[in-house]
């Protein structure tokens, strides 16, 4: 009878024991939902910059050599951030290119930033290059800075006075009927 009781006894001890580890795992992975529910957000904005937010003050050059500002971007230029590497960035880039390529505003009217460094970027730069300007930076670069970046890829529209007028990380930012929409 008391090895009944003393089993008795320890499966109850043990089912407790599960009980609490449970509560404690449970409480763990929400923590951790809440967290990535938030990096989802952010990601699912194409960058911390929104629509409406004016863009920091940024100089850079272009691949071409020419100068490249913020104040040299005006209203209605289109400026698109791939990586290497970034399968959805691959798979947007044609049709990037063909937008800029038949684009009214022009090869100064769209800027393409490739995010990376060394070889990774030539492929990327040798399909922008003839119909867009074209900056290489590192992911702490000046464009990507004072585009807030956060994702890849993103596409910005601008609107006057160096405010966003659309951004995200879907191609349909390119229309001009997206602007002040968050795609």
């Amino acid at each position: 009878m008391t090895l009944h009781t003393s089993l008795t006894v320890a499966v109850g001890l043990l089912g407790l024991l599960n009980l609490l580890l449970m509560v404690g795992v449970i409480r763990r992975l929400g923590a951790h939902t809440a967290k990535l529910t938030e990096l989802q957000h952010r990601v699912n904005r194409g960058a911390g910059l929104r629509a409406g937010g004016r863009i920091d003050r940024f100089e850079a050059s272009a691949v071409d050599g020419t100068a490249v500002s913020s104040d040299s971007l005006a209203e209605g230029t289109v400026v698109a951030f791939f990586k290497p590497g970034c399968g959805p960035c691959k798979e947007t880039q044609p049709e990037f290119v063909e937008y800029a390529r038949t684009s009214p505003l022009g090869r100064d009217g769209v800027l393409a930033v490739v995010v990376g460094t060394g070889d990774e970027v030539r492929e990327m730069v040798a399909a922008l290059s003839p119909v867009t300007r074209v900056v290489v930076e590192p992911l702490d670069g000046p464009v990507a800075a004072a585009f807030s970046l956060e994702g890849f890829p993103t596409f910005a529209r601008i609107g006057a006075d160096r405010k966003v007028s659309a951004i995200g990380h879907d191609a349909g930012v390119l229309a001009p009927e997206a602007d002040t929409a968050l795609v």
